[in-house]
């Protein structure tokens, strides 16, 4: 099972970027050239220039950019895996090389799979449905265009070979949906969408002029013409695919058998790669969770830290306004003058029972603890009560006080 993360040091990534060429370390670590470009660019890792390699190969010297900030060299890179590597070459090439037993491609149009039978009875409709839209029309507009031609030879055979393939996928219980009459289906194996086409192989035309071969032009590129052998093609997730041609030595009678091998091997393959993903999505589940948490701890730490300067900012406060009563107490004359319904004396108690209230030696355990979320999902640094002790010790406090 391949690893979907792997880490190396800063040091290890650009020993191997100038031991040997991009491409064969950017396919070691599952990424693209430009991706590894990118990563180096990064973490200021320096790159082989362009020709460094051929000027090697011919003998001529070359200097190695030294890696910057070295003492740096230590830290960690985790590479993301981002190009899935193919089925295995030697397994691919064990089932292009095996000679399984050919199947019966039918030699006329009875007989066809449901689904290409249904095509063949919608070409019919077609037809005639464009007849009887056609007989109100004025004779000169009547052209091709309005028309849906014939079955040709070159769309019976491929109806043929499709017929022959849909027959096998379902004698291996292969579902098949959405098939198209342009020779494009989908195949469900291990849960996992899989592509499938039965196609005409084009090739390019040099003249305008190219002879009708099919019922549906409108499917193919213009200036294309077709080359007689049919392509056969499975596509899976994770750029697992077989594409067979035909060729004069190889007809779809041997490509069929060979691609249903290819579609046996693909169900293991493909548990594998969920398995794979599976696992990748924990630990990325996993790696996000601890993320989150340490991103947490940190937030709930400098806010505490926070929470600790505004509470030694309120004890420089206390002693200023204690030092402040005291020097009231001192200079003020005992008159027995009410203020405001009160005496001096009793306005200089209600400063110092306000200050008490602020002083966060009152209850010092109240100092580390953590700060306590406000309705607005905000931490409160202050927890006073009434609301204009919180204004007092955030120092606004209002001269109308």
């Amino acid at each position: 099972m391949t690893d979907r993360f792997q880490h190396v040091t800063r040091q290890e990534l650009y020993e191997k970027v100038w031991a040997e060429p991009m491409t064969k370390v950017a396919e070691h670590f599952g990424l693209s050239d430009h991706g590894l470009a990118n990563l180096c660019s990064r973490h200021n890792i320096p790159k082989p220039p362009r020709g460094y390699w051929a000027k090697l190969a011919a003998g001529k010297p070359s200097p190695q950019t030294p890696l910057l900030d070295p003492n740096d060299g230590d830290r960690t890179i985790t590479i993301t895996r981002t190009l899935e590597p193919p089925m295995p070459v030697a397994a691919t090439r064990d089932i292009k090389n095996a000679d399984p037993e050919p199947v019966v491609i039918p030699e006329t149009m009875s007989g066809l799979h449901p689904i290409v039978r249904g095509w063949v009875n919608d070409h019919k409709e077609e037809q005639a449905r464009l007849r009887r839209e056609a007989k109100g029309r004025d004779p000169v507009f009547r052209t091709a265009a309005w028309q849906r031609a014939d079955l040709t030879e070159r769309d019976q055979y491929r109806f043929r070979v499709t017929s022959a393939f849909f027959k096998e996928l379902d004698r291996k219980g292969i579902p098949i949906s959405d098939a198209h009459v342009n020779g494009r289906f989908k195949l469900t194996i291990s849960g996992e969408t899989v592509n499938g086409t039965v196609v005409e192989r084009m090739h390019k035309a040099y003249t305008a002029d190219v002879e009708p071969w099919t019922a549906w032009p409108e499917h193919h590129a213009g200036r294309l013409k077709p080359s007689g052998f049919l392509r056969l093609k499975i596509e899976a997730p994770w750029a697992i695919q077989m594409e067979l041609v035909e060729s004069e030595a190889r007809k779809a009678s041997t490509l069929i058998p060979q691609l249903m091998l290819f579609a046996d091997a693909l169900e293991p393959r493909l548990r594998e790669k969920q398995a794979e993903q599976r696992q990748w999505q924990e630990e990325y589940e996993a790696r996000k969770q601890e993320e989150e948490r340490r991103a947490r701890e940190a937030r709930q730490e400098e806010e505490r830290w926070q929470q600790f300067r505004s509470k030694a900012g309120d004890f420089e406060e206390v002693q200023r306004l204690r030092a402040f009563i005291a020097a009231l107490r001192s200079s003020c004359n005992e008159t027995g003058e009410d203020i405001d319904g009160k005496s001096m004396e009793e306005w200089l108690a209600w400063a110092e029972e306000r200050a008490t209230e602020l002083d966060p030696l009152t209850d010092p355990t109240q100092v580390f603890k953590r700060p306590s979320r406000t309705g607005g999902g905000e931490f409160s640094l202050h927890q006073c009560e009434p609301p204009e002790n919180c204004a007092r010790a955030s120092g606004r406090i209002s001269h109308s006080e």
